[in-house]
């Protein structure tokens, strides 16, 4: 299991380090078996290839699932 984050294509994204401090002061990181930081949704897609066998979880704005879906249709 990983937890992949990547940014969206907005200035309201949030950045890497402010999304570590958030998941690291509610909790999550102590039961996160690992993180791993992209650049990018098609970068994100690209790195979930690694574990085909589990399933993917997007997550987080309907932004980010619509550009997730866009990238898979194409």
């Amino acid at each position: 299991e990983k937890l992949i984050i990547t940014p969206i294509p907005s200035p309201r994204t949030a950045s890497p380090e402010m999304m570590e401090n958030f998941l690291d002061e509610c909790g999550a990181l102590a039961h996160s078996p690992g993180i791993k930081y992209v650049n990018s949704a098609e970068d994100a897609l690209e790195v979930s290839l690694d574990y085909r066998e589990q399933p993917v979880v997007v997550a987080g704005s309907i932004y980010l699932v619509g550009l997730v879906l866009q990238i898979l249709e194409n």
